[in-house]
């Protein structure tokens, strides 16, 4: 499979992701963001944020999650990037910024 590492098409979309969240992170929230783990799971919206969900190893902190939905995973980058960064803006609001209330949006800390 052309393009790919090690003609793995897991490997690939993995490393993918990691970079689109390594220059997301950089481009917009100054590398401040933790790293997280990046999963993708059926849901009814396109992605979404879990705090703590897993521990790396026995005795570390626990890893935040971001969600994304396998069907934008399907030739439409547009959607993939604009949905991570919606999600890194979780991020930033429970890491860094005021998160809301749980299940709610808002443009909290992003506009003053």
């Amino acid at each position: 499979m052309k393009g790919s590492i090690n003609n793995s098409p897991t490997l690939y979309q993995i490393s993918t992701l990691e970079q689109g969240f390594n220059l997301l992170n950089k481009n917009f929230f100054e590398n401040k963001l933790p790293h997280v783990i990046i999963n993708k799971q059926h849901n009814k919206s396109p992605g979404y944020f879990l705090p703590n969900r897993w521990k790396a190893k026995k005795g570390s902190s626990e890893v935040h999650e971001i969600n994304l939905t396998p069907s934008l995973m399907i030739g439409n980058n547009k959607a993939i990037i604009s949905t991570l960064l919606h999600e890194m803006i979780h991020l930033w609001q429970y890491c860094i910024g005021k998160a809301p209330r749980q299940g709610y949006h808002d443009n909290n800390g992003l506009t003053k």
